[in-house]
């Protein structure tokens, strides 16, 4: 059985039928000349002196198409006779220091949305963790004493965004931060609580008690 060509053998056969010389193959495939004369000289022995496997595939790969010659044959060829010195976890080809690298683009996501959220949160601080600015103007004690059968409560607040309610009940607010509101009397006591709430804020809670006395008792609508 005849013995596979050495792969000297095959780079000198191809560059005689091309009539093609290790300096011109050089200048055509950007293959060091020095590493071209390693691969066709049958009696270089100092292997170890070229480079690792990566670079001696990309070098054999360039020559083997300028010469029309199959790849990845030529680089089983190369390995048969002599096996490429290795690098270990570091073997691999240098990167491209101008490429551009691929951008994660969920992580910039994330870091414009904390980004956004951190400057509302430090525009917005002082609307987010003080209390509510309410004012009440009536009844202006927290308790008094009535003898007709309705009551007005009446104030501002500072911040027209935030929310009003008296005893759960939403009370609207002007433009200027007023709101004025009529509740009907039972004779007796009656409680209200009037609460200004901020949107993913704090609350503002103040009470007055209404004690109705009917001027008379038969008819406390009088």
């Amino acid at each position: 059985m005849q013995e596979p060509k050495s792969l000297s053998e095959l780079l000198l056969e191809q560059l005689e039928q091309k009539n093609i010389s290790a300096e011109k193959l050089s200048d055509n495939t950007g293959v060091p000349e020095r590493f071209i004369h390693a691969f066709i000289d049958p009696e270089y022995t100092d292997h170890h002196a070229l480079p690792s496997a990566p670079y001696m595939r990309g070098y054999l790969k360039k020559i083997a198409l300028t010469l029309d010659l199959n790849p990845e044959n030529t680089w089983q060829t190369y390995e048969r006779r002599h096996a490429p010195r290795q690098s270990g976890h570091k073997d691999y080809l240098p990167k491209n220091r101008f490429k551009i690298e691929s951008i994660n683009k969920k992580n910039i996501v994330i870091a414009l949305l904390s980004t956004l959220l951190i400057i509302y949160i430090s525009f917005n601080a002082s609307r987010l963790f003080q209390k509510p600015a309410i004012t009440l103007i009536e009844p202006a004690q927290e308790a008094i004493t009535l003898n007709i059968p309705s009551v007005y409560i009446k104030g501002s607040i500072l911040n027209t965004k935030d929310i009003i309610t008296i005893n759960g009940a939403a009370i609207n607010v002007s433009e200027d931060g007023e709101f004025n509101k009529e509740f009907s009397l039972t004779p007796g006591n009656n409680s209200f609580e009037i609460v200004a709430k901020r949107f993913l804020g704090r609350e503002n809670r103040l009470t007055r008690q209404v004690i109705y006395e009917p001027t008379n008792p038969t008819d406390p609508k009088r």
